[in-house]
């Protein structure tokens, strides 16, 4: 019978995130699969969670629950798994919960059945036998993917170096490793000018603390135009390229309070104004009396259309606004002209009308299992069955190019070589699974929200011109293309408290040591760039013809234009990218 055990924490969400999956440039209609924002495609993977299969405690992120099948590409993968257990008399290294003290992920609640907590040294914990068919009932496929019968014969036993027995079969890891990058801290706000005075005269911060909606000038900052003639308003709205997103150091948690997410001084974590190259050009531009920016991490198009009062972020900041970022943009705008002033608006918008920061997300756990286990591979630790694999659906076994359209993910055993006096010991198998992509370009998956792009884009653009603005900028995309991830964050803080995870680093912390990698596998570059452009055109491709409207195609950024930290900060701009981005913005305003 196979058994839910326990949920894990939500291990990672990166890209985001933000920002988390490609990172998108606010400026002008076209950039590359952008990291948008703090991933609001955390919702598509919910959690991860560990499941005992015949005995074998399996890390599946996305969790598969009990009440559902198990997916195709698991039935081979178990069958090998008990062969070789079957073959070499192979233990399991014991269930073990994972610790969520110091955690802030989403989890399922513990069911009754849970395993206890080993203590001590765990009992040999060896998987029964695969069981005889009982003849009295008919023989039975496996659609879902469930184990079954595997006669091949037993692969070649590994020859295992001579190691002493200098430790029991079984060794518990210690009760936590140091973490590979400092501990997440409090970031302060970034410096920011003045907020403007209101009739109140309460500064931002403190009316930042109450909790009834407010209104535009909540995300304003203000200061005195170098020309008066020249007096000018900027308003940004968008995603989390223009809100900012910046992670200034890797750690263990989605918790924008908690993982190092900057803020600024209307204390939204996450959202950092003049950190964004939205506020990079206001500083630039000494004309610029006001400065509004109305986006938020983990925005979609929709949400800068519609969102109410109640609706979060990515760093879960509720909107609390008295009208939707496009109506408190419309009313500066408008504000702005009645005043003589000139108006600016600029946006970025479309990731997170996708699920593509997930997909970036768990790329980039996958990327560094692959490293991680190619590292172990290398040692005498390692038996020869230790194996990492990508899977794709529909082609098995699955290559990285065949998962962006068909879903996927991969799958890391790890088995360890203890000596010639004990057998070999099964560290808890992992799978993390990818879904197809439901973005622009995707065909028959592109979601009803992706499907909005155009539709919604059109609808902003003509809301600006009809209120007035002297210049309406979409930032396109910029390609992701050339990001690198933090690898020995990835695995070594964001997966640190899984089992398998620690008992590596008890005995071979080593190859943790890892460097920095490239987020976008080789044989996916190609794609990639395809998706990338197909969401700048469907931004593009219902926005009017008017001469006051600039699609702004991203610059080019480098590997140190974007941000490495995880799990949100990579793709994100950093202040390189930011400041590249508000020349491109500059550029397409005119002055």
């Amino acid at each position: 019978m196979l058994r839910l055990t326990t949920s894990l924490p939500r291990r990672l969400r990166w890209w985001v995130a933000a920002g988390a999956a490609l990172v998108v440039s606010a400026v002008g209609v076209a950039v590359a699969l952008p990291a948008a924002s703090v991933p609001q495609a955390m919702t598509t993977l919910d959690s991860a969670c560990t499941r005992i299969i015949f005995g074998i405690p399996f890390y599946l992120d996305p969790c598969v629950p009990e009440s559902e099948p198990l997916p195709e590409d698991m039935g081979p993968w178990i069958d090998d798994i008990r062969h070789i257990i079957d073959c070499t008399g192979a233990e399991v290294q014991p269930y073990e919960p994972i610790s969520l003290a110091a955690t802030a992920f989403p989890t399922m609640t513990q069911t009754a059945t849970s395993v206890p907590t080993p203590t001590g040294v765990p009992p040999t914990a060896t998987v029964p036998p695969t069981p005889t068919a009982d003849p009295s009932q008919p023989p039975t496929s496996s659609p879902t993917g469930s184990p079954s019968e595997s006669p091949s014969p037993c692969p070649s036993p590994t020859v295992p170096p001579t190691v002493p027995p200098t430790s029991p079969p079984w060794t518990p890891p210690p009760t936590s490793a140091p973490p590979s990058s400092p501990p997440p801290t409090s970031i302060p706000p970034s410096p920011s000018p003045e907020p403007c005075v209101t009739s109140s005269a309460t500064p931002m911060a403190e009316r930042a603390g109450v909790n009834s909606p407010k209104d535009k000038e909540e995300d304003r900052v203000c200061k005195k135009p170098e020309d008066a003639a020249k007096d000018a308003v900027l308003v940004a709205t968008g995603d989390s390229v223009t809100s900012a997103y910046h992670q200034t150091a890797s750690a263990d948690s989605t918790d924008c309070t908690k993982n190092n997410s900057a803020q600024d001084a209307r204390k939204l974590p996450g959202n950092d104004m003049m950190f964004s190259y939205a506020g990079r050009y206001y500083n630039m531009n000494k004309n610029i009396s006001e400065y509004y920016n109305f986006a938020r991490v983990g925005f979609s198009t929709d949400d800068i259309i519609k969102a109410g009062a109640a609706k979060t972020d990515s760093c879960a900041n509720p909107w609390n606004r008295v009208k939707p970022p496009l109506d408190l943009a419309d009313d500066a705008v408008k504000a702005a002209k009645r005043a003589g002033k000139k108006a600016f608006f600029v946006t970025t918008g479309g990731i997170n009308n996708t699920n593509w920061t997930t997909i970036l997300t768990q790329f980039a756990l996958c990327q560094g299992l692959e490293v991680l286990t190619d590292a172990f591979k290398a040692t005498v630790f390692s038996t020869n069955q230790t194996s990492f694999q990508w899977w794709a659906k529909q082609v098995l076994p699955g290559k990285p190019d065949k998962i962006i359209d068909n879903g996927g993910g991969c799958r890391a055993t790890w088995w360890v070589n203890r000596g010639p006096f004990w057998p070999p010991l099964l560290l808890n198998p992992i799978r993390i699974g990818i879904p197809a992509y439901d973005g622009p370009g995707s065909g028959a998956n592109e979601s009803a929200l992706s499907k909005q792009i155009p539709g919604d884009a059109k609808t902003i653009v003509n809301t600006m011109l009809a209120a007035g603005a002297d210049k309406v900028v979409w930032m396109l995309y910029y390609s992701i293309i050339p990001a690198t991830v933090d690898l020995k964050a990835a695995v070594s803080d964001v997966l640190g408290s899984y089992p398998g995870i620690k008992y590596l680093k008890n005995i071979v912390p080593a190859i943790f040591n890892l460097g920095d990698a490239s987020l976008v596998p080789v044989a996916l570059v190609g794609r990639i760039r395809q998706l990338e452009k197909d969401l700048n055109d469907a931004i593009k491709a219902q926005l009017p013809v008017n001469a006051k409207l600039v699609a702004q195609p991203a610059p080019a950024l480098g590997a140190g234009d974007i941000q490495k930290t995880v799990p949100m900060g990579c793709p994100h701009p950093n202040g390189k990218g930011h400041d590249k981005l508000a020349a491109a913005l500059k550029a397409a305003i005119g002055e």
